[in-house]
This record gives structure tokens, sequence and C-alpha cells, in this order.
């Protein structure tokens, strides 16, 4: 009887805890400070759960389930198409296995474990248990309004940086938030209208934080939600409610239509998602390319790559034509990409069998299932129209877990008093008390990385290369799989050789030994993380540039070409790799002493960046590097054109403005290199290169006194430059200020972004 007890409240106070820390529970020395930490939570207490439950049934001698065949053969399949997906999927098995840092909502461990809390659910409580789970969800959920609500107003309670936002809330996203509110809004709404004693002052409080989110962070999808609960209210089991119950709900239905259409706004900054026609073309593309697409999905958590390399085009004139979503417009959507039609077919099944189980009990069940049943419609409608992450996930099974045991009634009981049976359940207990501890051990390991990674960035930006180099490693150390840790110590490397080239301190011998190990080492992150996601057109991205900056040493600028090629083949409407192409044949180019060869190189870049302009005209880098490609064959004229144009889509870039006044300086055309320079001092009033041009231009026109105080302010900023020096030296005797001097470095006609 102990050990029954025992498991029993392991089973329930797993899910107790779980249901009232989830909302609230965040970690803030991690690099991801909500979701992980929430995946993390979920799983032990699910895990703690489901153990409970099986020890449970063990000691009791019999295994008792609640079972509907339709639905659970639909679970069944789901997981089975899943794992076939996870199998031939887009990324890696175990990338699809686990999830990506940047997304493991959609992946095949998470799914797995989203069922297992639906079957704990179903399999732990009875119908007079739900107020309970629900009580305790709401209560960490008000605390996380009231906690919206002084950071939407700029009342800030903890001293972490992330949290110095308006948009940050314990749960996720304000859109999140907001959809959560929206849909357990009814249910708050019977408990304030129930006999609850002194209960109904908390659930006064909780409907008016709810509804201030709502009306704060102003969601039309959570509006809409709400109206279509109410209106589901009033067809079904709403006849004989008082009328103050009656009154009220009329009152939200008329409050949510108004803000509806007339929408307060906080002037929270927007979040971004895919359009509906964007993911509708990109899964057109994936399911048509070929069978295994079409039935099983590009796999588990592979959005983000089936996003690169499915693309439309038409992204490249919005603001976004870089980012790369991680999700797209809504789940229903999602599901049909990543898991393509069988899987999609499974679990729409699922979702239709609930769906019919709930209106077939609306009419004959209690007035509590109506406002439940309304709360589950409002998660399964937000799952057509809305993106889902890790927390609506959650918020999904639970409400289909808790309708359930409402519309499941048939129990199925298998008696363990044969030995057989019991050796196999005591085999399945141990086997999965083996399988919890190993994933709870790989996920610490997990949180640990993102610890040291967290750690690592605050080095990073403090210039402490040295030490930010120590915990990355560390980090990568537990979590060895992570190719984003890897990018970024390839990066790290980096930047430490660049500053071991410019320290003063040591011997050119000590410099070229220490960056030679830098570069050696970080050369070996970039291409164990390309190696580990191949898949991953950021790894190969982020080689290309590795090797970019590399381009002198022998073999260094294939690597750098074969990068971007691999990462057109990943991402082929993204203008970025062939303009990278293009800068990397400058750059060849300019190593190349044969004129012939010089002349290849820049025509091949001039292809490859009028590849780029194709895809998109108006990516002023590739119009900078064009315009250099131009100007080192000769033709002034196009490279002027070219700066120009570059111009108008980037009118704020200072070095732009520099490199057209040099083209016009050579060029004779004096006053408009003039005026270059002076634009370019207007964006960014120290930047040193067009005081020296300017001064120089003052120096020839005679204005000596203008010229001698933009030298004097270079040399306040460089006061070791001895050129400087000269030229001022020369003003004072009235000579000619590069009276005796070359000029160098103003003249250089290449951007910072292609020097070595």
């Amino acid at each position: 009887m102990e050990a029954t007890l025992f498991f029993e409240k392991l089973n329930k106070f797993s899910l107790y805890f779980l249901l009232f820390l989830f909302p609230l529970f965040f970690l803030p020395f991690l690099q991801d400070v909500l979701i992980l930490p929430k995946h993390f939570l979920f799983l032990i207490f699910v895990s703690l759960s489901f153990l409970g439950w099986l020890g449970k049934q063990i000691f009791e001698r019999k295994i008792a389930i609640k079972w509907e065949r339709s639905l659970f053969f639909c679970i069944f399949f789901f997981l089975l198409f899943s794992l076939f997906s996870l199998l031939f999927s887009f990324s890696s098995p175990l990338f699809s296995f686990f999830g990506f840092t940047t997304d493991i909502s959609d992946s095949f461990l998470s799914f797995l474990f989203y069922f297992l809390f639906f079957f704990v659910l179903i399999s732990s409580f009875k119908k007079e248990e739900i107020p309970l789970l629900i009580f305790l969800l709401c209560l960490s959920l008000s605390l996380v309004n009231l906690f919206s609500l002084f950071q939407i107003f700029d009342i800030y309670l903890f001293p972490f940086e992330f949290s110095q936002k308006r948009v940050f809330n314990f749960l996720s996203t304000p859109n999140t938030l907001a959809v959560f509110d929206a849909i357990l809004l009814p249910l708050l709404v019977y408990f304030l209208f129930s006999d609850l004693g002194f209960l109904r002052i908390f659930f006064f409080f909780a409907t008016s934080l709810f509804f201030l989110n709502l009306v704060f962070i102003n969601l039309p999808l959570s509006w809409l939600i709400l109206i279509l609960e109410v209106f589901i209210l009033f067809l079904f089991g709403l006849k004989k409610s008082s009328f103050n119950l009656l009154t009220f709900l009329m009152f939200l239905l008329a409050l949510s239509i108004f803000f509806y259409f007339f929408p307060f706004s906080a002037k929270l900054p927007p979040e971004i998602s895919l359009s509906f026609p964007g993911e509708i073309f990109i899964i057109k593309k994936s399911l048509s390319e070929n069978w295994k697409n079409f039935f099983l999905g590009t796999g588990p958590s592979t959005f983000v790559f089936a996003f690169s390399k499915y693309r439309p085009q038409i992204l490249n004139k919005t603001i976004f034509w870089g980012t790369r979503f991680q999700r797209g417009s809504c789940a229903f959507l999602d599901l049909i990409l990543t898991r393509g039609f069988l899987g999609f077919l499974s679990f729409s099944l699922f979702l239709i069998f609930l769906l019919f189980s709930l209106f077939k009990k609306l009419k004959v069940s209690s007035p509590f299932f109506v406002f439940l049943a309304c709360s589950s419609f409002g998660i399964i409608f937000s799952f057509f129209f809305y993106p889902f992450n890790f927390p609506l996930y959650f918020l999904f099974f639970f409400l289909l877990a808790i309708s359930s045991l409402y519309t499941i009634e048939r129990k199925i009981v298998i008696s363990l008093s044969s030995p057989s049976l019991s050796l196999f359940f005591n085999f399945l207990f141990f086997l999965s008390f083996l399988f919890s501890f190993s994933l709870l051990f790989w996920e610490g390991k997990v949180i640990l990385a993102s610890f040291n990674h967290f750690k690592s960035l605050k080095f990073f930006q403090k210039r402490e290369v040295s030490r930010a180099i120590q915990y990355l490693e560390r980090a990568i150390k537990f979590d060895p799989f992570n190719d984003a840790l890897l990018r970024d110590l390839s990066q790290t490397y980096l930047l430490k050789a660049n500053l071991i080239s410019k320290d003063a301190s040591l011997s050119e011998k000590e410099k070229k030994k220490i960056a030679n190990e830098a570069i050696a080492k970080g050369a070996e992150a970039i291409n164990r993380a390309v190696k580990i996601a191949p898949f991953n057109v950021a790894n190969w991205n982020v080689r290309g540039f590795f090797y970019r900056n590399l381009i002198g040493v022998k073999g260094a600028e294939n690597i750098a070409l074969y990068s971007y090629q691999r990462a057109i083949e990943l991402e082929p409407t993204s203008p970025y790799p062939f303009g990278e192409k293009g800068r990397i044949y400058i750059l060849i180019a300019q190593n190349t002493k044969e004129k012939e060869e010089k002349e290849k190189n820049l025509n091949l870049a001039i292809e490859n960046l009028k590849k780029s302009l194709n895809l998109k005209p108006d990516y002023a880098p590739a119009h900078y590097l064009l315009a250099v490609a131009y100007d080192q064959l000769g033709k002034t004229d196009e490279a002027i054109s070219k700066l120009e144009e570059a111009k108008k889509f980037a009118p704020l870039d200072f070095g732009l403005s520099f490199q057209l006044g040099i083209l016009y300086w050579r060029k004779g055309e004096i006053e408009k290199a003039k005026s270059e320079f002076e634009r370019a001092l207007q964006i960014n009033p120290n930047y040193l290169n067009a005081k020296y041009m300017l001064g120089i231009i003052f120096d020839q026109e005679s204005e000596k006194e203008k010229a001698k105080e933009l030298f004097e302010q270079i040399l306040k900023s460089e006061p070791d430059n001895e050129e400087v020096k000269k030229i001022l030296e020369n003003i004072e005797k009235g000579l000619p200020a590069l009276e005796g001097l070359e000029i160098e470095k103003p003249l250089q006609t290449f951007p910072p972004e292609i020097e070595k």
C-alpha cells in the first residue's frame, strides 16, 4: 500500500507542479531563458508522472487505461509516420529527434512527450479533479499576466538585461500570452460566476488581468478566438444560466467585437511571421519535389531548412529578405510541410475525432463541460491560424486531454496475474526509467551548454576573447552536436587571430605562431559544424566567410567559393551567397598579377554579382561590389553608375559615399567628390577617411584653414599618424598638403567588407 500511495503521489503531484510552474519557469543565465528551461521542466515532470502511473498500476497488479480505439490508433499512426519522416529527414535523424536549439517544439521527442502528457492526464485524473488542474494553471498565468502589465508600462521588476524590454514575459512572446488568455478566459468566467466563496475574488482579479493583457497586447486573432468561444457558449448550454452570467457574456462579446475593429495599442513591436501564401508556396514546392516529401514531409524540426530551400523570391522585395523563419503562418500548415500527407492525415483524424466527441457531448453534459469545450475549440481554432511554439503545444494537449476525460468513457483493465504479463510491464517500467534518466541526463547537458554559451557571449562582448573561447569549448563538450556553438567558436578564433596580429606587445614571430594556431582551431570548428549539419545553410555561409578572410593562404579561396556554392544549393533564392562569391573573385583578382587572369576573375565576379541583383535588384552590397569590379577593369563610368544606384538603396552608408567620392575625385569631378565626402561626414562625423580627402580638396582649393582644422581633428584621433603630421607641417609652411607624400590609404577603392 505504501508503494502504491508513493507512486500515485508521484504520478499526480508531478502534473500539479508542472501546471503551476510551466508558465512561470525560466532560467536567467542561459542563452535561451524561456523555452529550453520549460522544455526541460516538461520532460522531467511528464517522465516522473508516467513512471508514477506505471508503478502504481504494477503494484495494484492491473493496468487500467481509458481507451478509445480510434483516438489511440490516430496517435499511434501519427508517431509511426513521424518516425519514418525522421529516418528520411531533410536534416538528420538526430536533429529531427531532439530538435534544434532555435525551435524544439516540432521535434519527434517533443511530440512523443506531448502525447505522453495527454495519456497521463486522461489516465491519472477523474472529471471531478479537472477544476483543480485548471486553477493551478490559471493561478500561475495570473502572475504571468500581472508581470506582463508591469512590463508593458515600463516597470521592470527584474535586473536582468533580457527582462528590460516591454515584450518580455515569463511565458513566451506577448502574442502567445494573448492567445493563452483568450483561450482560457471562458473558464475563468465560469468560475467567477460559480459558488466558490472567497475564491471568486481571485477569479475576478484573474479575469481582469487576462482581459487587460488582451487589450494592451492587441492581437486580432485573440479577439476572434474570444468571439468564437462566446458564440459557442450562446449556442450550447446557456439556456439555464443566470441572468448575471448571460449579461456578462454579452458585455464580453461586445467588447471583443469593439476591440477587434477599434484596437487599443500599447505600441508593442509586432511579431513577424511568414505569410499564408508564402507558406503555401513553400509547401507546394516541397511536396512536388519528390514522393518522400509528399508522403512523409521534410522531417520533424526541419521547417527552417525547408524554408531556406523553397522560399519564394518575392520575399527579397521585403525587409525580411534575410530572415529565416523558424515556423510558418500556422501550426496546421507547418505540420503538412514537416510530416507530409500521412502525418497530416493521421493528426487531422485525431482532431476530427476529438471535435466530433466534443460536439456529441455538448448538449448532454454539464455547464462546466460547455465552457471547457469552448476553450478546447479555441485552441483548435488557433491551431489553424497561428504558428504554435512550445507553450502553445503544451496548452493544446492539456485542454484536449482534460476535455477527453468527459468524452472517453470506456476503460480497459489488464490483469497482471499472469507472470509473463507482470514481467513484461516490470521490464517496461525499467526501460521507461532508463529512457527517462538518459533523456534527462542529455537535456541537462544541453542546459549546461546553454549556460556556458551565455557566459561566452558576455566575455565576447567585453572583447575578452580567450575567456569567450574557454566557455564556448566547455559548452561544446556538453553539447557536441550543436553546430551553432561550433560556428560561434570559429568566429571567435578568427577574431582572436585578428586581435593578435594587431598586438604591439608581441614579436612578429609570436604573432604568426599564435594567430596560425587560432586560425587552425577556427577552421577545425567550422569544418566540424559543416560535417555535423551539412543541411544548414548558415554553416556554409560562415565557412565561406571564415575562408574568405584567409584569402592569400593557399587554397583558401577555393574552399570559400565551394562553401558559398553549397549555400546557393541550400538557399537558391538568396542574393547573399552570389554576392559573396563575387566578393571572393574580386579578392582573388587583387592578388593576381597576370592581366588576363585578373580580368577573368573580375568578370566572374561581375557574373555572380549580376545573379545576386537578379534575385534582389535593390541589394546594395552587390551594387557596391559591382562598382569595385568595374573600377578594377578600368570602367570608371560604370563603377560610378553602380555606386549611384547603390546609394538609392543604402542612403545612410557613409562608406559608400566615400568610395563614390574617390571615383569622382579620380575622374577630376572635384565638386561632386567634395559633395560625397561632406555627405559621408554628415552621416558619420567621425569618419577619418572622409575628413582626410575633404582636407586634401580644401588644400587644393586654397582653403588652408579648413584643411588644417580637418587634419588636426584626424591627428587628435590618431596621434601617432606620421603622414598627417607631415601634412600639417606642409600646410604651416604654405606647401601643398601632399608635398613629398604619396596618397595611398584614402584612395583605397575596396570597401572594408572585402579587405583581407
